[in-house]
């Protein structure tokens, strides 16, 4: 940063960067296309999404599309760099691949701009008002409410969690921590989590969009 001296007042000059150039996308993107890739039954990408969904749930899938947002993906891999850091346990994966269902306007204003929780967590307020994310496509499909249903797989980063309840806004205060040393998330069982709650935008990514019937 560059700084000069003006009308006797000290100035700084703000370097705005763009992340999306720093960050490594996955692998299966093709750059040419892009934000909505639809996947081919015949792919093993396909497959390896839809062997997930129906473990929990005996419905068609009729079209599976991964998503390709560079500056969502960017601010989530950032904040999963920071709680990486942060983590209480160095041997335990923040990251969890979870299912988000929700209506036909919300899909959109999801793959354009992630989990804000302005229009992505207005449903669900017992577990904290937050965003919410369950562990089977089955739960998640309760929420699906366009014609045809949809739901998102999603990158969540669930770190260090607690069980909530309704009047959180914020997840609770990570134990032996200060005030402001908050945990990732709350849940709705701590031993052992189907439902998953987050607080921050950038903590989850949404990875594919299903469509089943």
């Amino acid at each position: 940063n560059s700084k000069e001296l003006i009308r006797g007042r000290l100035s700084c000059e703000v370097r705005r960067e763009d992340l999306t150039k720093k960050v490594v996308t996955p692998k299966q993107w093709d750059l040419t296309k892009g934000p909505l890739v639809q996947l081919h039954a015949t792919d093993k990408e396909y497959q390896k999404v839809e062997q997930s969904f129906k473990v929990s749930l005996a419905k068609t899938i009729t079209k599976i599309e991964r998503i390709q947002n560079a500056g969502l993906y960017a601010q989530y891999q950032t904040k999963k760099e920071q709680m990486d850091q942060n983590s209480a346990s160095a041997s335990k994966s923040n990251e969890m691949r979870l299912y988000h269902g929700t209506d036909a306007a919300t899909v959109r204003n999801i793959i354009a701009q992630g989990f804000n929780r302005s229009f992505a967590g207005k449903h669900a307020t017992a577990y904290g008002r937050g965003v919410y994310f369950a562990t089977t496509a089955n739960y998640s499909a309760g929420y699906a409410q366009g014609s045809p249903p949809q739901m998102f797989q999603v990158l969540v980063l669930a770190g260090d969690y607690a069980v909530g309840n309704s009047s959180m806004l914020t997840p609770p205060q990570r134990p032996g921590g200060g005030g402001v040393d908050l945990l990732d998330s709350t849940v709705n069982n701590a031993g052992a989590p189907t439902i998953y709650v987050t607080y921050h935008d950038a903590q989850a990514y949404p990875e594919y969009l299903i469509t089943f019937q």
